[in-house]
């Protein structure tokens, strides 16, 4: 208790602390994020709004609150995100005592109190923190064989609606399938349970998807950001690979050997996982 206290002291010390000046200034997706309360509240709603190229809508719901309380201002756009990195250091440390226990769980908490990409991403008045906290959910739900099916459905719901948060999302539809089929390799015995258990959460998460995936089908236009990065994949289509290899070894290399050049977010050039974190990524 008083260590899982300390951690979430230290995670709130490297979130709020200059908050109004660490980044310095609103970033345009800031400024953008922090107007789109006030939109919504004047009467428009989306599945998926059209603006800033194209946004899916659960944080700018989570921002009214932040909005009617606090006005249009920096503190406004910030704390929507710092509450939700608050959430996430403690949430993954809930969930890691239970699996793995007390030290694995500190662990895991101080990494996330003070690493930079968490720390940043609670900072800046974005949606890409929102995305990880339901994926804690999901794992937090996911159904063990003593388990009754209809824990599956809380944990593809919440999977569902990690689609609702951030475009990348989408990459985690792999993940009941990658986990499923480890857990077949683990636990071949009861297969059969296995398979229902990751097709329960699956299943749900895929309808819960749905309307998502039916308002893109309906207007393509609303996808404009992903056409604005679809050259490598129009380049595979004509029969180009070489954009697209180049794009993957970029990406590869994002996690231990190069970084972003733009450092809008982030220090240039700086990867994602530092030596000894990158050792723990690869090792699993």
């Amino acid at each position: 208790m008083w260590l899982a206290t300390a951690v979430l002291l230290l995670a709130a010390s490297f979130r709020l602390v200059a908050l109004r000046d660490v980044p310095p200034g609103l970033s345009q997706d800031e400024v953008f994020d922090a107007g789109m309360p006030a939109h919504i509240l004047a009467g428009n709603h989306a599945l998926f709004f059209r603006e800033g190229y194209g946004h899916e809508p659960l944080y700018h719901y989570w921002g009214i609150p932040f909005y009617l309380a606090l006005g249009e201002n920096y503190l406004q756009a910030r704390l929507a995100s710092v509450f939700l990195g608050m959430l996430l250091v403690a949430a993954t440390m809930r969930w890691a005592r239970r699996e793995f226990g007390t030290i694995t769980a500190v662990t895991a908490g101080l990494g996330l109190a003070v690493c930079w990409w968490s720390v940043i991403f609670s900072r800046v008045g974005i949606r890409p923190i929102m995305e990880p906290l339901f994926l804690v959910g999901v794992a937090w739900f996911w159904p063990r064989l003593q388990d009754r099916l209809s824990k599956g459905v809380v944990a593809g719901l919440l999977l569902g609606l990690s689609l609702y948060t951030y475009t990348a999302a989408q990459v985690m539809f792999a993940w009941p399938l990658l986990f499923t089929a480890v857990l077949l390799i683990t636990q071949r015995a009861q297969w059969k349970a296995v398979l229902a258990r990751g097709g329960v959460v699956l299943g749900t998460a895929v309808l819960v998807a749905l309307p998502l995936y039916l308002t893109w089908w309906a207007d393509p236009s609303l996808l404009q950001r992903v056409d604005q990065l679809g050259g490598p994949l129009d380049a595979l289509r004509q029969g180009n690979v070489q954009p697209i290899a180049a794009a993957a070894l970029a990406t590869l290399g994002v996690f231990s050997f190069s970084g972003d050049p733009r450092g809008t977010y982030g220090l240039l050039g700086q990867p994602l996982f530092d030596g000894l974190t990158a050792v723990l990524f690869y090792a699993g």
